[in-house]
């Protein structure tokens, strides 16, 4: 059975010791992802007329309100006792999202730059909306290469073997991260 799923593995941080910097993979790809996705964005909204400067300053307002909306709305929901004892780190975006309230922190992204700039926001969320999956696909990867999303036990030949995730017996399951990965390609 194990020949037929895909082998436990969990990469290691990447360290720069002159400068004391430890990149986490998922953090890389995640900004592949934003990277990637604001460029094809930039390209698309370049074919339907739009200026890379308005597109730009509304990939920053979505970006930046959307990451932290997805830190916030993990931290509430996710771990409330953390936030009742330290609400500070509701300001640390760095250490954890959630894809929820990460869109919802776009929408109020968008509406938070056609209010500031006045621009109609449909053209340019049309342009952001086509580049979503090719970011969504390196952000998903990340999730899978770190395992943050086990699915239910399986003998599927796509189920990662030895699956270890606190508080759940390691056993072959669905990596849902995985399923994305595969979800966005073909989008």
């Amino acid at each position: 059975l194990s020949l037929l799923t895909i082998p436990w593995f969990k990469p290691d941080a990447l360290e720069i010791p002159w400068i004391g910097l430890k990149l986490q993979p998922f953090g890389m790809l995640v900004a592949i992802g934003v990277l990637f996705g604001a460029r094809i964005a930039e390209k698309r909204a370049a074919k339907v007329g739009l200026r890379p400067e308005v597109i730009s300053d509304l990939i920053f307002h979505v970006l930046v309100i959307a990451f932290l909306f997805g830190h916030m709305f993990d931290m509430v929901l996710y771990h409330p006792g953390t936030v009742l004892e330290r609400p500070w780190e509701l300001l640390f975006f760095w250490t954890s999202l959630s894809s929820y309230g990460g869109f919802f922190g776009a929408l109020l992204g968008g509406l938070v730059w056609r209010w500031r700039r006045g621009f109609p926001l449909l053209p340019g969320l049309d342009a952001m909306a086509f580049a979503l999956p090719f970011g969504w696909f390196f952000g998903r990867l990340g999730c899978f290469v770190v395992h943050d999303h086990p699915g239910a036990k399986t003998d599927f030949f796509l189920g990662v073997a030895n699956y270890q995730y606190p508080g759940l017996e390691v056993a072959t399951r669905h990596d849902l991260g995985l399923y994305e990965v595969i979800w966005s390609a073909v989008v």
